[in-house]
């Protein structure tokens, strides 16, 4: 009994780091994505100024 809670505890753990891993790739791209594209006030700025 013990060793089947120590089993479910383990692959458990396991899920919850490849969904963490994921999430952060996924946050990471959409930061690195976000970051490529100007912000509207500088978007706003650059139309204003050219």
């Amino acid at each position: 009994m013990y060793a089947d809670y120590n089993l479910h505890a383990l692959q458990y753990r396991e899920i919850r780091e490849q969904e963490l891993d994921e999430w952060m790739a996924e946050s990471t791209r959409q930061a690195l994505s976000a970051s490529r594209v100007p912000s509207l006030r500088a978007r706003i700025a650059r139309r204003l100024f050219a």
